[in-house]
């Protein structure tokens, strides 16, 4: 496990040295701060301090995990991971946890609503099989698919579950980790409010990053937040969308998601309007009163000097 995890975008920058640099390039300028040069040298640095221990020490597994490279890469990129990888390692396995379609649809929006202008087109119908037969077909035939669900994880963690079946001599009580119980999900309301915000009926005239912030902050302080569920006439469009993602998983890799029905899997049934939705209300339920409480809050915090917005925040 490479040191440095706990630096700042640490996975961003090795995966620019195991893929290519411009595979994150919208990671890079949204989380980094070193010009593209330094990092760059940096990440070849830190993959050389990592492949010289490898085969100095020959430990029994070398783990690289980021969740930036779950995604497609060109050509070059896969053959550039392969060659890196094969080069400290006798055998390369591949190993991801899969959301299910409902999920990930809710989580791809929580994170793509904090950028402004950020694009909000649903993933290819086949995204998650197209990404793992990318990483089959061109760096390591070897691969174990979990599905992200804690009814089906060991002990309901992920981290636990990782351990159990490919780190089984870690005791994970003595790993530093943060509050099992900290969810950092955001709340409807505040889904809401930033999809308000980049449809222009919002317009607080206040960098999408710093209103994000302030609101992240409030959703915290305002109680009885709703926790984002797709509405059923919403989680069976975006199933159905994602139908051929899901057979192939099934046909390929085994791999079945519990809240999916297959037998009423139809690609064809589907409403884009609600893919595209407009307004998270329209997929999601929403405490309207909360939501004006969130408004309230910000439009008073953002109308004052920079010195009083986060000593506002905590009231």
């Amino acid at each position: 496990m490479p040191n440095g995890a706990l630096i700042q975008g640490n996975a961003i920058k090795i995966g620019y040295e195991i893929f290519d640099f411009q595979s994150f390039k919208s990671e890079r300028q949204s989380w980094l701060i070193d010009d593209d040069q330094k990092s760059i040298l940096d990440a070849k640095a830190a993959w050389d301090d990592l492949a010289m221990k490898a085969l100095r020490d020959s430990p029994d597994k070398v783990l690289i995990s980021s969740e930036h490279f779950m995604r497609q890469f060109s050509r070059a990129a896969y053959a550039n991971a392969k060659q890196r990888l094969w080069d400290i390692a006798q055998d390369v396995k591949i190993v991801a946890y899969l959301g299910s379609p409902a999920a990930r649809f809710l989580s791809f929006h929580q994170q793509r609503l904090k950028v402004a202008g950020a694009d909000l087109t649903p993933l290819p119908r086949d995204v998650m099989s197209a990404q793992i037969n990318g990483f089959v077909e061109n760096v390591s035939p070897h691969v174990a698919l979990r599905v992200f669900e804690r009814s089906q994880l060991f002990q309901g963690d992920i981290v636990a579950d990782f351990c159990h079946h490919h780190l089984p001599n870690i005791d994970v009580s003595k790993l530093t980790r943060g509050p099992g119980e900290l969810n950092t999900t955001m709340s409807a309301e505040a889904m809401a409010i930033l999809k308000d915000c980049h449809a222009g009926t919002l317009d607080f005239n206040f960098p999408m990053d710093a209103l994000w912030g302030m609101l992240e902050r409030n959703d915290r302080i305002v109680p009885n937040p709703t926790k984002p569920a797709l509405r059923e006439e919403a989680k069976q469009s975006v199933t159905n969308w994602y139908a051929p993602d899901l057979i192939a998983l099934r046909d390929q890799h085994d791999i079945v998601f519990p809240d999916v029905a297959y037998e009423n899997l139809n690609p064809d049934d589907l409403d884009r309007d609600i893919l595209n939705y407009r307004r998270v209300e329209d997929i999601c339920a929403v405490d309207q009163r909360r939501k004006s409480k969130l408004l309230r809050r910000l439009w008073f915090q953002t109308s004052l000097p920079k010195p009083l917005r986060r000593w506002t925040a905590k009231w």
